[in-house]
């Protein structure tokens, strides 16, 4: 289900991410031009994936570590997203934090929820429960949910460069789809539940 970003008391240092998101993003990209030499998302924490349907997107998502297992992540790139690392080391509650690159021309992930992503958490924070915010780094301008979404239920968004929004996806299943003819690119943050307030779904 979909959530109110401004939900997570810490709202401003999300808005001050997705301006250093942008910077790094900008200047990584010129280094390192092809996501699919980064991490294949699936098969890094979905290794069970069985279905058809997920055997057949498995390439589509590709991603950056930024914080993961439970500390910042300087081995794979680390001369860049340095603006990024240095908001995400102060950021209250943070369980881990990824770009995702999502290929053009019908890249999805299929319905799932992100109980293995909750899970690999689970091994550095004790139970952790909580809220996920996203931030469009690369996205389609100007919107077109028809080429570029997430969906809950019968609920579906589009969102911008620099434009924040949050869900909980532990438990609840979602769709993301780019059928635009460019990457998808954004950064996800998993953020402990109690750093939320008022949280309405």
């Amino acid at each position: 289900m979909f959530v109110d970003a401004k939900k997570y008391k810490h709202y401003d240092k999300l808005v001050q991410m997705a301006d250093a998101l942008k910077l790094d993003y900008d200047e990584f990209i010129k280094d390192h031009p092809d996501p699919r030499k980064h991490i294949c998302v699936f098969q890094f924490e979905y290794p069970e994936i069985t279905t058809e349907e997920e055997m057949e997107y498995k390439d589509d998502w590709w991603a950056v570590p930024i914080f993961v297992d439970g500390k910042i992540d300087n081995k794979m790139y680390p001369n860049h997203w340095l603006r990024t690392k240095e908001i995400t080391s102060t950021l209250p509650g943070l369980y881990q934090q990824i770009i995702n690159f999502i290929r053009p021309n019908g890249g999805k992930l299929p319905w799932h929820n992100d109980y293995g992503s909750w899970q690999r958490i689970s091994q550095y924070f004790p139970n952790p429960k909580g809220y996920t915010a996203a931030i469009g780094i690369d996205m389609l301008e100007p919107q077109d949910p028809s080429k570029q979404g997430i969906q809950f239920a019968q609920a579906t968004r589009s969102y911008g460069n620099k434009e924040i929004i949050a869900f909980e996806g532990r438990t609840q299943h979602h769709y993301v789809w780019n059928l635009s003819d460019a990457w998808r690119v954004s950064s996800v943050i998993d953020l402990a539940e109690t750093e939320w307030e008022n949280v309405v779904g």
